[in-house]
């Protein structure tokens, strides 16, 4: 979601003036960019959700690029969501760690320690854990097996 300031930043001076016009908004001098911005971005009935309909698509998908969201779609609504961070139209990017890949991974495996055995018949293998009850590890076979 970008912030209304943000998104105010990017406007030309003549975009803000129609957006003073729009909600008669009072301003001292509307000759420099700044008071107007100003004006616009202290004004609680001029919401983004408000403004940002009235501009063109071409020109809402310039401003989803310049904040780094995603500019896709025809539809100028989905672009507004986006920019006003309304709706689920704004997924964040799915981000890939690092450390983990998605190829199996070639590596052997670890060594078991001695409380872990490995048994089974046929080619179903069943790893068991048994300790005794001083907590030292026993071996002992998978019940079932003889």
């Amino acid at each position: 979601m970008a912030s209304k300031r943000s998104v105010l930043a990017l406007l030309s001076r003549a975009e803000l003036l129609d957006v003073v016009d729009r909600f008669e908004l009072s301003i001292q001098d509307r000759r420099k960019r700044d008071d107007v911005f100003e004006t616009v971005a202290g004004s609680k009935r001029a919401t983004l959700a408000a403004i940002l309909p009235d501009l063109p698509r071409d020109r809402l998908k310039d401003l989803c690029r310049t904040l780094n969201l995603d500019d896709s779609g025809r539809e100028k609504s989905a672009l507004v969501d986006r920019l006003t961070g309304n709706g689920e139209a704004s997924p964040e990017p799915k981000r890939v760690r690092a450390n983990k890949s998605r190829a199996p991974s070639r590596e052997k495996p670890a060594a078991r320690s001695p409380s872990q055995m490995t048994v089974g018949r046929g080619g179903a293998k069943k790893t068991v854990r048994t300790t005794t009850e001083r907590g030292t590890p026993a071996r002992r076979r998978a019940s079932g097996d003889a």
